[in-house]
């Protein structure tokens, strides 16, 4: 059986459930809506107490799981345009 999608306010009350802490509920919300929980949980796991836990370590906030998806994502962006002026060059006709 398929689980219910998660909505924002819910998706939110799920990391706090798991020990999440929240500075900024309206920010941690903007967050949500622009990246899903099940997206960011996956940037979570480094935070976690153990690889078996659901847990995280005590004081991690949502805030900080974001800029790990936002230094990957800008590091993403800096190697695909890297990518991009390198191949263009190696492919021009002499």
């Amino acid at each position: 059986m398929l689980k219910t999608p998660l909505d924002i306010p819910q998706q939110l009350a799920q990391f706090q459930r798991h020990g999440i802490l929240v500075e900024d509920k309206t920010a941690a919300l903007s967050i949500l809506e622009r990246v899903s929980y099940y997206r960011l949980s996956g940037y979570a796991l480094e935070f976690r107490t153990s690889t078996h836990s659901s847990h995280y370590i005590p004081e991690t906030t949502i805030e900080q799981i974001y800029d790990r998806y936002r230094f990957d994502e800008d590091l993403r962006h800096i190697l695909r345009k890297y990518l991009d002026i390198h191949m263009s060059h190696h492919h021009k006709s002499p």
